[in-house]
């Protein structure tokens, strides 16, 4: 390039305008940033310590950020698995399969394990059988009985007064004491 003293007057003008624009810009904390980059880019050999300070620190920064989240994911996956054995081993000492209380959850969509752990208990718990001396008798069966016939009413009233006579194993009547 050729020394200022060779160029024209208006060269030097333009110049130092071209100058003027670039230290305002550089001034400028909303764009000397992105000045300074766009400086780097296009010629090497210029460097702006701030700038790559800046980059290095943003470079650490975001590693370091990288490394916490990681952290962090570990940390609750295996939070997340300690509390599954846990509830696991709640489940086996109640006498369920845990198998069988997660299946409860997602089929059922229970949102807590201990009401899916009590809803399995309750599943699997089965009916006391019925013992086989039980006869409650033919309630389909029709009385023979000419009294039925003539007033079902009286006749029904007549049969709990017997049952309830025989439940009290005959005795009379309890008298109103005066």
């Amino acid at each position: 390039m050729a020394s200022l003293e060779d160029l024209t007057e208006e060269q030097r003008n333009n110049i130092v305008k071209r100058a003027t624009v670039l230290q305002k810009l550089l001034d400028n904390p909303e764009v000397s940033e992105e000045v300074k980059r766009a400086i780097m880019k296009t010629d090497k050999s210029v460097r702006f310590s701030e700038v790559i300070a800046k980059d290095e620190v943003s470079g650490t920064i975001k590693e370091q950020s990288k490394k916490i989240e990681e952290l962090e994911q570990k940390m609750i996956q295996e939070n997340a698995e300690r509390n599954l054995e846990r509830r696991h081993a709640e489940a086996r000492e109640r006498g369920l399969d845990p198998a069988d209380v997660e299946k409860a959850i997602v089929e059922r969509g229970i949102g807590k394990w201990d009401t899916a752990m009590e809803f399995v208990e309750l599943s699997q718990r089965s009916a006391i059988p019925t013992p086989s001396s039980f006869n409650p008798g033919n309630s389909t069966e029709i009385p023979d009985d000419k009294e039925f016939y003539k007033n079902p009413q009286q006749w029904a009233t007549n049969k709990a007064h017997e049952v309830i006579d025989e439940l009290r194993g005959r005795r009379p009547p309890l008298r109103a004491v005066k």
